[in-house]
Protein backbone atom coordinates (compact mmCIF):
# COMPACT_ATOMS: atom_id res chain seq x y z
CA UNK A 1 0.00 0.00 0.00
CA UNK A 2 2.77 2.47 0.98
CA UNK A 3 4.67 1.67 -2.21
CA UNK A 4 1.54 2.35 -4.27
CA UNK A 5 1.19 5.77 -2.62
CA UNK A 6 4.83 6.64 -3.36
CA UNK A 7 4.46 5.52 -6.97
CA UNK A 8 1.29 7.60 -7.32
CA UNK A 9 3.01 10.70 -5.93
CA UNK A 10 5.94 10.27 -8.28
CA UNK A 11 3.58 9.83 -11.23
CA UNK A 12 1.89 13.13 -10.32
CA UNK A 13 5.25 14.89 -10.01
CA UNK A 14 6.36 13.49 -13.34
CA UNK A 15 3.10 14.59 -14.97
CA UNK A 16 3.49 18.10 -13.53
CA UNK A 17 7.12 18.47 -14.55
CA UNK A 18 6.55 17.05 -18.02
CA UNK A 19 3.54 19.33 -18.58
CA UNK A 20 5.41 22.44 -17.44
CA UNK A 21 8.60 21.84 -19.43
CA UNK A 22 6.58 20.99 -22.54
CA UNK A 23 4.14 23.89 -22.05
CA UNK A 24 1.12 21.61 -22.41
CA UNK A 25 -0.68 22.28 -19.10
CA UNK A 26 -3.61 24.75 -19.15
CA UNK A 27 -2.90 27.70 -16.79
CA UNK A 28 -5.53 26.75 -14.20
CA UNK A 29 -4.38 23.13 -14.06
CA UNK A 30 -0.73 24.17 -13.92
CA UNK A 31 -1.41 26.50 -10.98
CA UNK A 32 -3.42 23.93 -9.02
CA UNK A 33 -0.98 21.09 -9.61
CA UNK A 34 2.02 23.28 -8.84
CA UNK A 35 0.47 24.37 -5.54
CA UNK A 36 -0.24 20.75 -4.65
CA UNK A 37 3.46 19.98 -5.17
CA UNK A 38 4.76 22.81 -3.02
CA UNK A 39 5.34 25.40 -5.76
CA UNK A 40 3.95 28.93 -5.76
CA UNK A 41 1.81 29.55 -8.88
CA UNK A 42 2.97 33.17 -9.01
CA UNK A 43 6.61 32.35 -8.29
CA UNK A 44 9.56 32.48 -10.65
CA UNK A 45 11.52 29.29 -11.23
CA UNK A 46 14.11 27.76 -13.49
CA UNK A 47 14.13 24.38 -15.18
CA UNK A 48 16.92 21.93 -14.43
CA UNK A 49 18.10 18.89 -16.33
CA UNK A 50 20.67 16.69 -14.64
CA UNK A 51 22.50 13.50 -15.50
CA UNK A 52 23.81 10.99 -12.97
CA UNK A 53 27.44 9.99 -13.05
CA UNK A 54 29.74 7.61 -11.23
CA UNK A 55 27.87 5.77 -8.48
CA UNK A 56 25.02 8.31 -8.34
CA UNK A 57 21.64 6.78 -9.15
CA UNK A 58 18.90 8.79 -10.91
CA UNK A 59 16.36 8.76 -8.08
CA UNK A 60 19.02 9.68 -5.50
CA UNK A 61 19.99 12.62 -7.70
CA UNK A 62 16.33 13.64 -8.03
CA UNK A 63 15.97 13.64 -4.24
CA UNK A 64 19.10 15.79 -3.88
CA UNK A 65 17.80 18.31 -6.43
CA UNK A 66 14.37 18.52 -4.77
CA UNK A 67 15.88 18.80 -1.28
CA UNK A 68 18.39 21.57 -2.04
CA UNK A 69 16.93 23.46 -5.00
CA UNK A 70 14.12 25.28 -3.18
CA UNK A 71 16.13 28.21 -1.90
CA UNK A 72 15.45 30.03 1.37
CA UNK A 73 12.26 31.85 0.42
CA UNK A 74 9.88 28.89 0.48
CA UNK A 75 9.14 28.75 -3.25
CA UNK A 76 9.89 25.03 -3.26
CA UNK A 77 11.37 22.64 -5.80
CA UNK A 78 10.26 19.45 -7.50
CA UNK A 79 12.25 16.88 -9.45
CA UNK A 80 11.66 13.51 -11.05
CA UNK A 81 13.29 11.06 -13.44
CA UNK A 82 12.32 11.19 -17.10
CA UNK A 83 14.03 8.86 -19.58
CA UNK A 84 17.09 8.45 -17.36
CA UNK A 85 17.69 12.16 -16.71
CA UNK A 86 16.59 14.11 -13.67
CA UNK A 87 14.25 16.90 -14.71
CA UNK A 88 12.88 19.44 -12.32
CA UNK A 89 11.80 22.92 -11.35
CA UNK A 90 13.97 24.77 -8.84
CA UNK A 91 14.39 28.17 -7.26
CA UNK A 92 18.17 28.14 -7.00
CA UNK A 93 21.12 25.97 -7.98
CA UNK A 94 20.93 22.72 -6.00
CA UNK A 95 23.76 20.75 -4.46
CA UNK A 96 24.39 17.75 -6.70
CA UNK A 97 26.51 14.74 -5.71
CA UNK A 98 30.03 14.38 -7.07
CA UNK A 99 30.08 12.89 -10.54
CA UNK A 100 26.70 14.34 -11.54
CA UNK A 101 26.20 17.32 -13.82
CA UNK A 102 23.17 19.58 -14.04
CA UNK A 103 22.19 22.34 -16.45
CA UNK A 104 20.09 25.27 -15.24
CA UNK A 105 17.87 27.35 -17.51
CA UNK A 106 16.73 30.95 -17.16
CA UNK A 107 14.53 32.21 -14.32
CA UNK A 108 10.95 32.49 -15.61
CA UNK A 109 7.30 32.29 -14.47
CA UNK A 110 5.79 28.80 -14.43
CA UNK A 111 4.29 29.42 -17.87
CA UNK A 112 7.75 30.00 -19.35
CA UNK A 113 9.42 26.82 -18.14
CA UNK A 114 9.37 25.24 -21.61
CA UNK A 115 11.90 27.80 -22.85
CA UNK A 116 13.88 27.53 -19.61
CA UNK A 117 14.06 23.76 -20.09
CA UNK A 118 15.48 24.15 -23.60
CA UNK A 119 18.24 26.32 -22.14
CA UNK A 120 18.79 23.84 -19.30
CA UNK A 121 19.24 21.08 -21.88
CA UNK A 122 21.79 23.16 -23.79
CA UNK A 123 23.62 23.91 -20.54
CA UNK A 124 23.72 20.20 -19.66
CA UNK A 125 24.97 19.16 -23.09
CA UNK A 126 27.63 21.88 -23.08
CA UNK A 127 28.83 21.05 -19.58
CA UNK A 128 29.13 17.35 -20.45
CA UNK A 129 31.05 18.18 -23.63
CA UNK A 130 33.50 20.40 -21.74
CA UNK A 131 33.89 17.89 -18.90
CA UNK A 132 32.31 20.19 -16.30
CA UNK A 133 30.66 18.65 -13.24
CA UNK A 134 28.18 20.06 -10.73
CA UNK A 135 25.33 22.50 -11.35
CA UNK A 136 26.01 24.82 -14.28
CA UNK A 137 24.01 27.97 -15.02
CA UNK A 138 23.37 28.65 -18.71
CA UNK A 139 24.60 32.22 -18.17
CA UNK A 140 27.93 30.99 -16.79
CA UNK A 141 28.66 29.21 -20.07
CA UNK A 142 28.66 32.41 -22.12
CA UNK A 143 28.85 31.52 -25.84
CA UNK A 144 30.07 27.95 -25.25
CA UNK A 145 26.70 26.36 -26.14
CA UNK A 146 27.01 28.00 -29.56
CA UNK A 147 30.60 26.81 -29.89
CA UNK A 148 29.38 23.27 -29.27
CA UNK A 149 26.63 23.46 -31.89
CA UNK A 150 28.63 25.35 -34.55
CA UNK A 151 31.67 23.10 -35.14
CA UNK A 152 32.32 24.32 -38.69
CA UNK A 153 32.50 27.92 -37.55
CA UNK A 154 34.81 26.86 -34.74
CA UNK A 155 37.07 25.02 -37.18
CA UNK A 156 37.37 28.19 -39.25
CA UNK A 157 38.38 30.17 -36.17
CA UNK A 158 40.94 27.53 -35.20
CA UNK A 159 42.30 27.54 -38.74
CA UNK A 160 42.56 31.32 -38.69
CA UNK A 161 44.22 31.85 -35.30
CA UNK A 162 45.73 28.61 -34.00
CA UNK A 163 46.73 26.39 -36.92
CA UNK A 164 49.41 28.89 -38.09
CA UNK A 165 51.18 28.24 -34.78
CA UNK A 166 51.60 24.50 -35.37
CA UNK A 167 54.75 24.67 -37.54
CA UNK A 168 56.48 26.50 -34.67
CA UNK A 169 56.36 23.45 -32.39
CA UNK A 170 56.94 24.21 -28.71
CA UNK A 171 57.14 27.95 -29.38
CA UNK A 172 53.74 27.78 -31.03
CA UNK A 173 52.34 26.10 -27.92
CA UNK A 174 53.91 28.87 -25.85
CA UNK A 175 52.27 31.55 -27.98
CA UNK A 176 48.87 29.81 -27.70
CA UNK A 177 49.12 29.64 -23.93
CA UNK A 178 50.26 33.26 -23.84
CA UNK A 179 47.26 34.64 -25.75
CA UNK A 180 44.95 32.39 -23.71
CA UNK A 181 46.24 33.87 -20.46
CA UNK A 182 46.20 37.37 -21.95
CA UNK A 183 42.49 37.07 -22.69
CA UNK A 184 41.79 35.37 -19.34
CA UNK A 185 43.57 38.25 -17.54
CA UNK A 186 41.42 40.88 -19.18
CA UNK A 187 44.14 42.03 -21.63
CA UNK A 188 46.24 43.30 -18.70
CA UNK A 189 49.91 42.99 -19.54
CA UNK A 190 51.37 42.98 -16.04
CA UNK A 191 48.74 40.55 -14.67
CA UNK A 192 49.35 38.15 -17.58
CA UNK A 193 53.11 38.40 -17.10
CA UNK A 194 52.70 37.51 -13.41
CA UNK A 195 50.59 34.47 -14.23
CA UNK A 196 53.15 33.25 -16.80
CA UNK A 197 56.16 34.15 -14.60
CA UNK A 198 57.74 36.23 -17.36
CA UNK A 199 58.81 39.86 -17.77
CA UNK A 200 56.19 42.19 -19.28
CA UNK A 201 58.54 42.91 -22.18
CA UNK A 202 58.75 39.17 -22.89
CA UNK A 203 54.96 39.08 -22.94
CA UNK A 204 54.82 42.01 -25.35
CA UNK A 205 57.29 40.25 -27.63
CA UNK A 206 55.18 37.09 -27.67
CA UNK A 207 52.00 39.04 -28.41
CA UNK A 208 53.73 40.84 -31.27
CA UNK A 209 54.95 37.52 -32.68
CA UNK A 210 51.43 36.10 -32.47
CA UNK A 211 50.08 39.10 -34.36
CA UNK A 212 52.83 38.82 -36.94
CA UNK A 213 52.23 35.12 -37.58
CA UNK A 214 48.40 35.18 -37.59
CA UNK A 215 47.94 38.74 -38.87
CA UNK A 216 45.57 39.32 -35.98
CA UNK A 217 45.15 42.66 -34.25
CA UNK A 218 44.82 42.17 -30.51
CA UNK A 219 43.46 45.70 -30.17
CA UNK A 220 40.52 44.89 -32.44
CA UNK A 221 37.41 43.56 -30.70
CA UNK A 222 36.40 41.28 -33.58
CA UNK A 223 39.81 39.60 -33.60
CA UNK A 224 39.71 39.16 -29.82
CA UNK A 225 36.27 37.54 -29.97
CA UNK A 226 37.28 35.23 -32.81
CA UNK A 227 40.49 34.28 -31.00
CA UNK A 228 38.54 33.47 -27.83
CA UNK A 229 36.15 31.34 -29.92
CA UNK A 230 39.12 29.47 -31.44
CA UNK A 231 40.69 28.81 -28.04
CA UNK A 232 37.41 27.54 -26.61
CA UNK A 233 36.86 25.31 -29.65
CA UNK A 234 40.34 23.85 -29.20
CA UNK A 235 39.60 23.26 -25.50
CA UNK A 236 36.32 21.55 -26.44
CA UNK A 237 38.05 19.30 -28.99
CA UNK A 238 40.56 18.21 -26.35
CA UNK A 239 37.73 17.39 -23.91
CA UNK A 240 35.77 15.45 -26.54
CA UNK A 241 38.82 13.45 -27.60
CA UNK A 242 39.57 12.62 -23.96
CA UNK A 243 35.98 11.48 -23.43
CA UNK A 244 36.08 9.24 -26.51
CA UNK A 245 39.31 7.57 -25.37
CA UNK A 246 37.98 6.75 -21.88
Amino acid sequence: MEGDVIDSQDDRRRSLVRGLIQGTLPPAEAAATARANGLLPGGRYRAIRARPGGSVQPFALARAVAATGGGADGRGAVATVIEGDVVGIVTSAPDVPAGAVAGLGAVVPLAGLDSSFRLATRALETAIAYGIEGAVDIDELSLRPAILTEPQLGERMVGRYLDPLRPLGAFGDTLQRTVHEYLASGLRVHRTAEVLYIHPNTLRYRLEKFEEITRADLRRMQDLLELWWALERRKLDVALNRSESE
